[in-house]
């Protein structure tokens, strides 16, 4: 439940911009992590860790593939 909390708030500020503004000021890491809850988004930091991770890895793969591809290509 938490994971799908973590990706509906990683949706949420890459889609709405005054949402993410109002979430950046806040510095505190736990003020902003209640800001946060209290907008309806409760997870820990692993569950954003892991979809934040899982998401920069597929990015990662994706570009070595078209590296690759584009290597092969040349080749």
């Amino acid at each position: 439940m938490s994971i799908e909390q973590a990706k509906a708030f990683i949706e949420k500020m890459k889609t709405d911009k005054a949402f993410n503004d109002e979430v950046m000021t806040i510095e505190d890491l736990n003020e902003r992590m209640t800001h946060i809850a209290k907008a309806g988004f409760e997870f820990t930091e692993d569950d954003f860790k892991h979809i934040y991770f899982t998401n920069v890895t597929r990015v990662s793969m994706t570009r070595l593939k078209e590296y690759d591809e584009a290597l092969n290509y040349l080749n």
